[in-house]
């Protein structure tokens, strides 16, 4: 935790303390679903290290609303923790092969279906989200200022995006980044290649800012295998969110965000 995220958790009363040792804990909302959960962004390792100690802050956090708990590095939580999502970053240039698709900026018209693309990452997973939400999420990552998005294509039709932050910000670790918020490829048998093409196009685009790229993994069916792959491919674990019910029983959230097929 660097010091002027503390300092600000300290004056908006978020910072706790259990024997000693320091976590941050607020309130946040779930735009999709409307519901509200503990969201726990940073947990002193003497608090990972102890089941006694993370026991006694979800007793304290009380069992009204769930709880999201981030942890660093490859850290693996066990009891009534389950991986919701990984964040991974590529420090290395990926190769892209050879294809006869073409990646570059999007166009014009590609608006209306990369709007598609971004909602069905939104609502995977969780098909009774208000579709106002969704529409108004996906209006937020459009409108984001610092956003842009490559498409590939097989002639010329669109298969494909990647939809990139390139100011994204931890407030955590005070790092800058270029966020992969979703990558997706609706050609089956150009997913490979086209998948292979956007990665390699997203890491020059943070390579030229002189950032990190990172991208996600939601854990749903078939994230651990997605993350797995990743990892052989020269990705690497950032952080973790983990979740439970704050009284100890483990529940399985709505998966949001960039596809795994990042």
């Amino acid at each position: 935790m660097n010091t002027a995220y503390r300092e600000a958790a300290a004056r908006a009363g978020l910072l706790r303390s259990l024997a000693g040792a320091e976590y941050v804990a607020g309130e946040s909302a779930d735009p999709l679903l409307g519901t509200s959960r503990w969201l726990v962004e940073y947990a002193d390792d003497r608090i990972l290290d102890d089941p006694a100690l993370l026991d006694a802050m979800l007793t304290e956090l009380g069992a009204e609303h769930t709880v999201l708990l981030r942890t660093e590095g490859d850290r693996v939580l066990t009891g009534p923790w389950t991986r919701r999502l990984t964040y991974l970053r590529l420090d290395e240039e990926p190769t892209a092969g050879t294809s006869a698709l073409h990646c570059g900026p999007e166009a014009d018209g590609d608006g209306p279906l990369v709007a598609e693309w971004l909602a069905r990452a939104l609502l995977a997973g969780e098909a009774t989200a208000d579709p106002a939400d969704v529409r108004a999420a996906v209006a937020a990552i459009r409108d984001a200022p610092d956003r842009r998005t490559l498409v590939v294509r097989r002639g010329t039709t669109t298969i494909g995006h990647a939809t990139l932050l390139t100011d994204a910000y931890d407030e955590a670790t005070g790092d800058d980044f270029v966020d992969l918020v979703d990558i997706l490829v609706d050609s089956e048998p150009d997913r490979r290649d086209a998948t292979a093409q956007l990665v390699a196009a997203s890491w020059r685009v943070a390579a030229e800012l002189g950032r990190p790229l990172v991208g996600n993994v939601v854990h749903h069916s078939g994230g651990q295998r997605v993350l797995d792959s990743l990892l052989r491919r020269g990705w690497t674990v950032c952080h973790t969110y983990w979740t439970t019910n704050s009284n100890g029983s483990t529940q399985v959230l709505r998966t949001t965000g960039p596809a795994a097929s990042a």
